[in-house]
């Protein structure tokens, strides 16, 4: 699973960093949540990782629309915890 989760950062880190995007932290988690599905699979599935097998392990298993659901969820229950605090969360 750790292997398939840096072979995601390494992905989109040197996507950012050759072609000078923005750093899109939303974008950089569902990469992350990615690489830890097919991280997931490949161990359960006896399946060799390497750069090349990462996208067709993800596309095989839907791990982009899982991916921006988790994403979109945790982002969500982020915004509602921190709106509906009230007093900012201070104690």
């Amino acid at each position: 699973m750790v292997v398939a989760v840096v072979y995601s950062i390494a992905a989109y880190s040197s996507k950012w960093l050759k072609d000078g995007d923005q750093f899109l932290p939303r974008k950089f988690a569902r990469t992350v949540v990615i690489g830890l599905i097919v991280g997931i699979v490949a161990a359960q599935t006896g399946q060799a990782l390497s750069i090349a097998t990462v996208p067709e392990i993800a596309s095989t298993v839907g791990a982009v629309h899982v991916s921006e659901l988790v994403v979109n969820t945790a982002t969500a229950r982020v915004k509602n915890v921190s709106i509906g605090s009230g007093d900012g969360g201070g104690a």
